[in-house]
């Protein structure tokens, strides 16, 4: 059960196989720009679920120039989609700055931007100053203990928490591991893209720590924690399981 106040939402990475309740919508991908949401996706968003049963949130990754061309686009078109508005969940700073040619857009930090500061015992103030005068009042948090250490912190700024749940981020590169990641020269690993973690989750053991394989990322469950945190905002549910 949901605590009273938290919200909940889904990541929906693909087009699903059957319907879907009502409630907050996660698509996109938080590494890798090729999954960035295709013109079958945003179709289905369009038909099958419209607002406002469906809020929705994008989730972008760290970005080349090619990504942030292709995130230009998707915007464009979700903001045709949802003219009263939408989240962007930005992992990158280029997106950040995308982002204020579109005010339908309410930006996001993500966890792989909040994350450069797992380890600290506090967000930066220059940091969240940075935040502050993008208009963000929500932030992606990658851990618990990251939570714990900075939750008073960001709350006393005004901030939103977001956790996403069962898996947190490990590590991200643009060397795709997945089964047809790439062909050819590793130059071209990119642009040869061949979707293959669409279809493809593999696991490796590091010591006594399971790691998730998805495309280019490394992900693993949550260490020590048996629920989700009461002390979130809201709680992103996502399998990271790919489509049969």
């Amino acid at each position: 059960m949901t605590p009273p106040g938290r919200e909940s939402a889904l990541f929906v990475r693909r087009r699903p196989a059957s319907s879907l309740p009502p409630g907050r919508l996660y698509v996109g991908d938080e590494t890798c720009e090729r999954r960035l949401p295709g013109e079958e996706l945003l179709a289905w968003l369009e038909s099958e679920c419209p607002a406002p049963g469906w809020p929705l949130t994008l989730a972008t990754p760290p970005l080349t120039d090619a990504g942030l061309a292709l995130l230009e686009g998707a915007l464009r078109r979700l903001v045709r989609l949802r003219p009263d508005g939408f989240e962007v969940v930005a992992n990158d700073l280029g997106a950040l700055e995308l982002l204020r040619g579109f005010p339908a857009a309410r930006p996001v930090c993500g966890r792989l931007l909040s994350g450069r500061y797992m380890h600290f015992p506090e967000f930066p103030d220059e940091f969240l100053d940075f935040l502050a005068d993008r208009g963000i009042d929500r932030v992606e948090i990658n851990s618990r203990s990251q939570l714990q250490t900075a939750g008073g912190q960001l709350r006393g700024r005004g901030l939103l928490t977001h956790f996403h749940w069962p898996h947190m981020f490990v590590a991200v590169t643009r060397f795709c591991a997945c089964a047809d990641g790439f062909t050819g020269h590793p130059r071209d690993a990119i642009a040869a893209c061949g979707r293959g973690c669409e279809r493809f989750v593999g696991t490796y053991a590091l010591g006594e720590t399971e790691l998730l394989v998805c495309g280019n990322a490394l992900w693993t469950k949550h260490p020590g924690l048996p629920q989700t945190p009461e002390e979130v905002d809201r709680i992103v549910s996502d399998e990271l399981i790919p489509a049969p």
